[in-house]
């Protein structure tokens, strides 16, 4: 199961360099520019919905009614990609993780002063 996860997590940001550079992550989630099902289209606008959610309010008021809502999809749909709030947010750190070491290294190929002050800077 992480193996697959950590697919599902590497394709929402595989084509999302432009919009990483930029460092908005929600954004970056929908970014992919190359064909997605329905459903990959569907899980990143529940975790991006998660993330401009997290960017007001504490994460101990966030419900899966509200990410549905800022998703726009319905409510039972959440529960075909995440079985609870929990594994939502798990899935929603890991591709955080991805999408800072993303920027990270990006930072670290453009830098012509070094590649680790650049890689800190953009963390």
């Amino acid at each position: 199961m992480k193996s697959v996860h950590h697919r599902q997590t590497s394709h929402l940001l595989a084509s999302a360099g432009d919009v990483a550079a930029e460092h908005d992550f929600a954004a970056a989630l929908l970014a992919d520019e190359r064909p997605r099902r329905k459903g990959e289209r569907t899980r990143a606008q529940l975790l991006a919905g998660g993330c401009r959610l997290l960017d007001t309010m504490p994460l101990p008021e966030l419900t899966v009614s509200a990410i549905c809502k800022t998703a726009k999809v319905v409510h039972g749909t959440f529960y075909l990609y995440f079985s609870d709030r929990h594994a939502f947010l798990a899935a929603l750190l890991a591709a955080f993780i991805v999408f800072v070491q993303a920027t990270m290294r990006r930072a670290a190929r453009q830098s012509s002063d070094g590649s680790e002050r650049a890689a800190t800077a953009a963390y």
